[in-house]
């Protein structure tokens, strides 16, 4: 899962790209993302993380291009790829320059996403695409100065349709989109761990979750907005 999913996407979708790097001293983590909100209307970003706290730069579109074959993202000035990132920012939010390259992607052995990664309808990706890679560079973030050298780096990717739910109006109740998304954002979380035993008991608490989920909106969906029995 090394390339960009989000072509076409149209409505209700989001991709993002985590990069984190560290040092003895210092833990920088970079966030580009791809978002199409409800209503088709498609935006970018770049979430900032350090030790001192995290900013938020949001983009038109037009300033996001991805490849579909590779890690190689455009977003504004800077480049994220495996090869390391090109920082170039100054906004009223954030002010952030400097160039790290990254060392050879470590890889999971596996997939994470097991056999659910052959699943169709899956509305979520999920993918590790470097465990450990040596990291080199230096950086400005918001004038804090920051040299990693022979830095350790982790990096993955994130893609899913956001569970949307309508609000009550005055022409009926409220919708869920797809009841399988919480389990997927379970299974994100769970498939880290190894143990059988907890991956039972993964899957035997989801199929009881959705059974009271789907009983829940089966209530929701037949009480009319002035109904208060």
């Amino acid at each position: 899962m090394h390339g960009f999913h989000g072509n076409g996407k149209r409505r209700s979708y989001f991709e993002g790209w985590y990069f984190k790097q560290q040092n003895e001293e210092d833990t920088v983590a970079f966030i580009p993302a791809f978002h199409v909100n409800a209503s088709g209307q498609a935006s970018a970003s770049l979430q900032v993380i350090t030790n001192e706290g995290s900013c938020y730069v949001g983009f038109p579109k037009q300033a996001f291009r991805a490849s579909q074959k590779q890690l190689l993202l455009h977003l504004g000035d800077c480049v994220f790829s495996s090869n390391g990132c090109d920082l170039n920012i100054d906004e009223k939010e954030c002010t952030l320059h400097g160039a790290l390259r990254f060392g050879a992607f470590t890889p999971p052995a596996y997939d994470i996403m097991g056999p659910f990664r052959f699943v169709p309808f899956m509305q979520c990706r999920h993918s590790i695409l470097s465990l450990h890679h040596q990291v080199d560079g230096r950086l400005t973030i918001n004038g804090k100065n920051i040299h990693i050298q022979n830095g350790s780096g982790f990096q993955n990717n994130s893609a899913f349709l956001q569970l949307i739910v309508t609000s009550y109006s005055g022409t009926g109740a409220g919708k869920l989109v797809n009841p399988l998304l919480p389990a997927a954002f379970l299974f994100i979380v769970f498939i880290h761990i190894p143990d059988i035993k907890m991956v039972v008991k993964y899957l035997f608490f989801t199929f009881t979750s959705l059974i009271t989920l789907c009983g829940i909106l089966g209530k929701i969906s037949k009480k009319s907005p002035g109904d208060n029995s």
